[in-house]
């Protein structure tokens, strides 16, 4: 299923059963290069909406600026999406994360991003 922004990503899997092999999603990794501030946005309205905890199996990072960062600090955003258990990583493209490596070791693992 295509989907067409990091809002729609996450509201897509929240049927999602993580124990199942189909519904599985490793990774969903946002902001490839990096996320807008209306990205940061919907994102902190989408953990916002549904109360619902983010499954401890799947891990959640977003790859944002310096500046973006900041503005989301400033208007509360990066709270409630960090509150919710996203990862924030800033000025680099989480791809290119080595040490700790963003990427799962297991081949079979199942990646969501927007980019």
């Amino acid at each position: 299923r295509m989907v067409h922004d990091a809002y729609e990503m996450l509201d897509s899997g929240k049927d999602a059963d993580p124990d199942k092999v189909e519904d599985r999603i490793d990774l969903i990794a946002l902001g490839n290069p990096h996320l807008s501030l209306n990205e940061l946005k919907r994102l902190s309205e989408l953990v916002e909406k549904d109360n619902r905890p983010k499954s401890v199996k799947v891990r959640v990072i977003a790859a944002l600026s310096r500046y973006v960062h900041a503005e989301g600090d400033k208007l509360g955003y990066n709270k409630k999406i960090e509150g919710w258990g996203v990862e924030l990583i800033n000025d680099t493209c989480w791809c290119m994360m080595l040490d700790p490596p963003i990427v799962p070791a297991d081949p079979s693992s199942k990646i969501m991003t927007n980019s």
